[in-house]
């Protein structure tokens, strides 16, 4: 049944069905209007009345343009008029001014009705609104642009920000900075407070952050512990280095934190865009001065120069060549002797990983296994060492049974946190078919910083029959109540101490406690970097059991180290004079 039908019954059916039609339009729950050819309301239901905040007795007769229900935009307005007009139809969004002057999005659709039966031509109007739409897309354009956690812009927006920062600075001829933070340690903070703490934690870092920033400096979290302030219009290097520092001297201080004083330090890499410098390349710049800033003692800023971008490239060259390495067989497996420093007699091996690459000759694994961790590549490497030293443990075994030959691999931070650390050492271990207690993990003391994680981990690695040593001791984090929580057999004194024996009373003081300190607690130490006789002297008078070091051999692959064991193990190692 028809409007015009409605309003002018012509029997006595057509009431009923007016009536009908009349309560269906009132119950739909879209607000419907319908004006005629004038432009005249003649139809205003339920739901128009709450939308638009008109009542009914308000709005029929009017004229639709003056109750002002069309789009805020003139141009919209007319668009959708023009289209109307043309196609008899439109249907889309626009915000609406309510009666009351408050503004609500809607979704319209308006449709020309020109019926010659029923005597009617207007238009028909029926609008719904999308206020609950229009708040759930803006919340996910924000979850996709935005960090969850602190509701900073995320990586993808700072380098839409910072190409077009650095297209503005040049065109100013001003300059952008980018502070690149990373949090020191922020690991052992969660372990100390846990990691919902943590995430507080990293939420009042932000708004620390977000106190030193200047007015329209942009701020963002790339993910865990790491923040990005990018500052535009920046005088030279030397405000962007007071920014910087006022972040360091704002993070140091104590702040209090769930009843307990908390305090944090940061590294942080400056880099200021240069001529042509895209936004993603400015961000890296800024991380390569950061890693440096970490390596150099951490708590402190450094600037992306020359230098660094040289150190940078070799880095980024490193990263994408070792995975052909790795597939290529380029990195191989070198031995060092350890030797029993009473006899001289060969005791075992420290297996140490080396890259034979075809361009650069042999490559030191300062320069690449940094860059395996930050790629996740430390695995595999750690697995191809720990094979290759039972595969050369077992040759060598055959050829002098009974002798009591060891060999130890090195185990990273990252390998600790592997709960399958421990079965892969010992299927390892199984398939060469040599006795666990000849192999030996050496771990060092910054990979204990994870203390439950790390102990856990010896204690599992003990269990299957292998033994563990800490590297470096002396040089990390550990303390005697930390060094009471892992499963050890040997301590490896530094080389750092072993240089200055004889030379410097305070070496001399630190080796001899470390040596007793080892012989007190039941465990057998290893000097490392021994290269003179004079300290083989005094090693040996202070009760150090074993040794390695250029005074009998630098690393070597495993033809020349089995010419060691060939030549008979039991008798004294020749000094290399």
């Amino acid at each position: 049944m028809t409007l015009s039908e409605r309003r002018t019954p012509t029997d006595g059916q057509t009431a009923p069905f007016a009536r009908l039609e009349a309560h269906l339009l009132s119950r739909l729950p879209a607000a419907v209007v319908v004006t005629d050819d004038r432009g005249v309301v003649v139809y205003w239901n339920d739901r128009a009345v709450s939308l638009f905040g008109h009542q009914r007795h308000e709005a029929l007769g009017r004229l639709v343009v003056t109750l002002d229900i069309g789009p805020i935009d003139p141009l919209q307005d007319r668009l959708a008029l023009e289209m109307v007009l043309q196609h008899g139809r439109w249907e889309g969004d626009y915000d609406v001014r309510r009666a009351d002057g408050s503004i609500v999005p809607i979704y319209c659709t308006m449709e020309r009705v020109d019926d010659e039966e029923i005597g009617f031509h207007g238009m028909v109007g029926a609008s719904v609104d999308i206020s609950e739409r229009r708040k759930l897309e803006a919340d996910l354009v924000f979850q996709a642009s935005h960090d969850p956690l602190t509701g900073l812009p995320n990586r993808r927006v700072l380098i839409e920000h910072l190409d077009g920062a650095v297209a503005r600075a040049g065109r100013r001829d001003g300059l952008t900075a980018v502070l690149f933070l990373d949090v020191d340690d922020f690991k052992a903070v969660n372990d100390r407070i846990g990691h919902a703490a943590g995430d507080e934690v990293l939420c009042t870092v932000a708004e620390l952050i977000k106190g030193v920033a200047r007015q329209g400096d942009t701020l963002a979290r790339l993910g865990g512990d790491e923040f990005v302030v990018c500052c535009e219009d920046v005088r030279d290097v030397a405000e962007a280095y007071a920014i910087a520092d006022r972040l360091l001297k704002v993070l140091r201080a104590p702040f209090r934190f769930e009843g307990q004083m908390l305090a944090v330090t940061a590294s942080i890499g400056l880099a200021v865009a240069g001529p042509a410098v895209r936004g993603e390349a400015l961000l890296r710049n800024a991380d390569a001065a950061m890693y440096v800033a970490k390596q150099a003692g951490k708590a402190r800023v450094e600037l992306f120069d020359d230098s660094l971008h040289e150190r940078a490239r070799r880095r980024y060259e490193v990263a994408t060549d070792l995975d052909r390495a790795l597939a290529a067989g380029e990195l191989v497996t070198w031995f060092q002797p350890e030797v029993d420093l009473r006899t001289g007699a060969l005791f075992g091996f420290e297996a140490l990983v080396r890259w034979q690459h075809p361009d650069r000759g042999l490559v030191p694994p300062d320069e690449f296994i940094a860059v395996a961790e930050e790629r996740g590549l430390i695995g595999m490497i750690g697995a191809l060492v720990t094979a290759d030293a039972c595969g050369a443990l077992a040759r060598w075994l055959t050829r002098v049974p009974g002798h009591p030959l060891t060999v130890s691999v090195n185990v990273s931070a990252h390998q600790l946190a592997d709960p399958g650390l421990a079965a892969s050492v010992r299927a390892a271990v199984d398939e060469a078919g040599v006795p666990p207690a000849r192999f030996c993990l050496e771990v060092t003391e910054s990979a204990l910083m994870d203390a439950p994680v790390a102990a856990e981990a010896l204690r599992a690695c003990r269990a299957t029959g292998v033994t563990v040593a800490i590297d470096d001791f002396g040089t990390g984090y550990s303390s005697l109540r930390r060094l009471k929580r892992f499963a050890v057999d040997f301590l490896k004194v530094d080389r750092e101490f072993v240089a200055g024996l004889g030379a410097d009373p305070e070496d001399d003081a630190i080796v001899a406690a470390v040596v007793g300190l080892g012989r007190s607690l039941g465990l057998r130490l290893i000097a490392e970097g021994v290269e003179t006789e004079e300290q083989l002297r005094l090693l040996t008078e202070l009760g150090c059991q074993f040794g390695q070091g250029r005074l009998w051999s630098t690393a070597v692959p495993e033809d020349g180290a089995g010419a060691f064991v060939f030549d008979d193990p039991r008798h004294p190692l020749p000094l290399a004079r």
